[in-house]
């Protein structure tokens, strides 16, 4: 064999040597941009179903460290939102209660953990590739709210309700002949003292559109009973609910938060017989109340719910504003 058929297999032997290298290291990168990139995808797609089912079955919080029933319901909603979200029972879930504070949690935390299987990663040695998302929500008293209604709970009432567990037939603006000097419950909360009942039935329809605040304002006092602007537009609130048509609309059992018989309503603590300072937040069902036509007297049922607004994360293990009135917040 002559030296230039020798130099032509040299030749073709280290071009076979490149052509496999190059092979092998485009295969490398196809694994690298197809299953890295389906990895990622189905890791977004993880995440985004962590962070909403978590917040959904958040909405239940805060819930007593003894109180399996609330507990089971927010674990079911989480499963029943990842089901929603296409996140198989295959997928491995932990679900823990955190941040207890004086034996209540304010907190639900959600670990996914699922493997991604490959393709071209299979010629590297790597059948799947592991995923793991976390998500958390924290829930704090409002410090503010807006779409408040304009009429009130006095603190120390509400407290001493409470104290005895009655959270039916609270009366948030009282009737005729029921009022103290003068003031029914009903408070102007643009602070001008004498918005009339025009206004004020406005903001019972359709709730304050400014921010309200816990703090040193103090709020005038709406004199006199106003009893048919209160009766007629807290009566439209209450029929106007869709919700649960068989069972009766939205009740302590179950309810909407948007639904118009949802209130947030301010707890507050009489400065003088003519201004208030509020204190905090309070959310109630209202009740069927309005038989007595023009009486002006409106109830409710104290419950808990989610209403945004500015969050108390300075509180620590005393909540002063905690009337059942929360934020969510997404913890990590």
């Amino acid at each position: 064999m002559g030296q230039k058929e020798r130099n032509k297999r040299n030749k073709r032997g280290s071009a076979l040597i490149i052509v496999t290298v190059s092979v092998s290291v485009l295969l490398t990168m196809a694994a690298l941009v197809v299953d890295l990139g389906l990895a990622y995808y189905q890791g977004s797609k993880l995440q985004n179903a962590a962070d909403a089912a978590v917040f959904a079955g958040g909405r239940l919080l805060p819930a007593d460290t003894g109180d399996t029933e609330k507990k089971n319901k927010m674990i079911s909603i989480i499963e029943e939102y990842l089901l929603k979200n296409d996140i198989s029972d295959q997928v491995l879930k932990n679900i823990t209660f955190t941040d207890e504070i004086a034996g209540t949690y304010y907190g639900i935390d959600l670990s996914l953990n699922m493997e991604s299987k490959t393709g071209f990663a299979k010629i590297l040695g790597i059948d799947q590739i592991p995923i793991e998302k976390k998500a958390g929500v924290l829930v704090r008293p409002s410090l503010s709210a807006t779409d408040v209604v304009p009429v009130s709970v006095v603190q120390s009432e509400l407290d001493a309700l409470l104290n005895q567990g009655i959270t039916d037939h609270i009366i948030l603006k009282f009737g005729g002949g029921d009022g103290t000097e003068g003031a029914y419950g009903a408070i102007n909360l643009s602070g001008v003292q004498g918005g009339g009942a025009s206004q004020y039935s406005n903001w019972v329809l359709n709730g304050y559109t400014s921010e309200v605040s816990v703090g040193e304002t103090m709020y005038p006092i709406e004199p006199g009973n106003m009893a048919g602007p209160t009766s007629e537009a807290f009566n439209f609130r209450y029929t106007a609910c869709t919700h649960y048509g068989t069972e009766g609309g939205c009740t302590k059992d179950h309810f909407e938060p948007t639904c118009p018989r949802v209130v947030k309503i301010p707890v507050v603590e009489y400065v003088g017989s003519k201004y208030v300072l509020i204190k905090g937040f309070a959310v109630f069902i209202l009740e069927d109340c309005y038989a007595n036509g023009n009486a002006g007297e409106v109830q409710g049922t104290y419950v808990q719910s989610v209403i945004g607004g500015t969050a108390d994360f300075i509180g620590g293990e005393s909540f002063a504003a905690e009337y059942g009135a929360y934020c969510i917040t997404l913890s990590h």
